[in-house]
């Protein structure tokens, strides 16, 4: 009886690993993708203003607050495929404020890798970032007054 007991208990554990390997989220490390790793370099290793690129941009922001004796904490950066050659990359860079709250700056750009472009699309990564004509345009309104 304690054998069968035993059996069970392992076939469910095995039946368990089992149905989890086959329900489990396809994609995995989207960084296993060739096209998703240039995003990310492409993002990475572009200009930035007040360091030669939007990493060193970052990392610099965060030495910075560090210094000041506050906290900060840089989330991971993450990669997600949009159709064709354009990916989204982002990072969360949580930073403490005025009495131990806390708050988060996102940082996200749209990379195409095709055209070897990167267009910011929050706030923060745009503050970071030199102007260009080709990153920055202003919807047409038609004529003006």
């Amino acid at each position: 009886m304690v054998k069968l007991v035993h059996y069970l208990i392992v076939g469910v554990l095995l039946g368990g690993a089992l149905g989890y390997w086959l329900l489990k989220p396809s994609g995995g490390n989207p960084m296993a993708e060739p096209r998703a790793a240039e995003a990310m370099a492409l993002v990475q290793t572009h200009q930035a203003i007040g360091a030669p690129t939007i990493r060193q941009a970052i990392d610099e922001r965060v030495r910075s607050i560090e210094s000041q004796g506050r906290g900060v904490r840089v989330g991971e950066w993450r990669v997600q495929q949009e159709q064709g050659p354009f990916y989204l990359v982002r990072v969360v860079v949580r930073e403490e404020g005025e009495r131990t709250q806390w708050f988060e700056r996102e940082y996200l750009w749209r990379a195409d890798t095709e055209r070897k472009k990167v267009v910011p699309l929050s706030l923060h990564a745009e503050l970071i970032m030199p102007v260009r004509a080709e990153t920055r345009q202003l919807p047409n309104l038609g004529p003006s007054p």
